[in-house]
C-alpha cells in the first residue's frame, strides 16, 4: 500500500511539472498571519501594502526593494476592501510603519462583509500552538510539492473548474487558466511566463473582466458620495 500511495504521489506530481505549473504557496490565513507578524520593522526599514488584487499583482516587489533599500509586507487580498486590514493595523499600538492603501473604488466604497479578511484577522488572534505547526509543516510542503496546492488541484478546485451553464438568473464564479499566476512566499501574486506569452489564456482573463464589467449598469462613485463619506 505504501508503495502504491508512493507511486501514485510521484506520479502525479511528475505530470503537474511536465505540464509547465510552477510551485506556490496557498494565500491563506496563515500565510496571510506569517505576513501580518513582518510589519513592526522601523519605517525606513519596510513598507506595509494593504488593497485588493490590483496591487497585489502589480506591485514589483524586486524592485520595490531594490529602489528603495527597503523591505515589502504584502497583506493585500483579492477582492478586499482594505478597511478591515487598515482597523486592524490601526488598533495596533505597536505598528509605527509606513503603509500604502491600494483603493479599488467598487470595493472601498462600497459596503459588504470581508469573510476572508475576517477570517484572516481571526487567525492572527486566535491562532492556537497546532494550528501555527501545522501552517510551517505545510509551507514547507508547499515549497517543494505542486499537488498540494489545494486552490489549483485539489477535488474542490477541479470541481470549480467545470463549465457548467449557469441557470437563468444565477451568476457563477469565472474559471481562470491555472498558468495565470502563483504566490511566492511574500504573497505577492505572480503571472507566471507562459501567461504573458500565451494570448488565448490572456483573452479568456479579459473576457471575464468584460462579463462582470457588464453586469451593472450604475456608474461609478460621484463628487456627492464622495462628500459624504468624507464628512462623516
Amino acid at each position: 500500500m505504501i508503495a502504491l500511495v508512493g507511486i501514485s504521489v510521484i506520479s502525479w506530481e511528475y505530470f503537474l511539472r511536465s505540464q509547465g505549473h510552477i510551485p506556490g504557496y496557498d494565500d491563506d490565513e496563515a500565510l496571510w498571519a506569517k505576513n501580518r507578524s513582518l510589519v513592526y520593522s522601523s519605517p525606513d526599514e519596510s513598507t506595509v501594502i494593504i488593497g485588493s488584487s490590483r496591487i497585489k499583482f502589480d506591485l514589483d516587489i524586486p524592485t520595490w526593494e531594490q529602489k528603495t533599500g527597503e523591505k515589502v509586507v504584502q497583506l493585500a487580498m483579492h477582492g478586499s476592501c482594505p478597511l478591515l486590514a487598515l482597523e486592524n493595523l490601526g488598533e495596533d499600538e505597536k505598528f509605527k510603519g509606513k503603509l500604502v492603501v491600494d483603493v479599488t473604488e467598487g470595493l472601498f466604497f462600497k459596503k459588504q462583509e470581508d469573510e476572508e479578511m475576517s477570517k484572516r484577522i481571526k487567525y492572527l488572534k486566535d491562532a492556537t500552538p497546532s494550528e501555527k505547526v501545522s501552517a510551517k509543516i505545510g509551507m514547507a510542503l508547499e515549497s517543494v510539492f505542486l499537488f498540494i496546492d489545494k486552490e489549483k488541484f485539489s477535488l474542490e478546485a477541479f470541481l470549480d473548474d467545470l463549465r457548467i451553464p449557469d441557470r437563468k438568473g444565477v451568476r457563477g464564479g469565472g474559471i481562470f487558466p491555472k498558468k495565470f499566476s502563483y504566490v511566492d512566499f511574500q504573497r505577492q501574486e505572480i503571472m507566471t511566463h507562459e501567461f504573458a506569452a500565451d494570448t488565448n489564456m490572456q483573452k479568456e482573463v479579459t473576457d471575464l473582466w468584460s462579463k462582470w464589467g457588464a453586469l451593472s449598469d450604475k456608474h461609478g462613485v460621484t463628487c456627492d458620495t464622495l462628500d459624504k463619506i468624507f464628512s462623516r
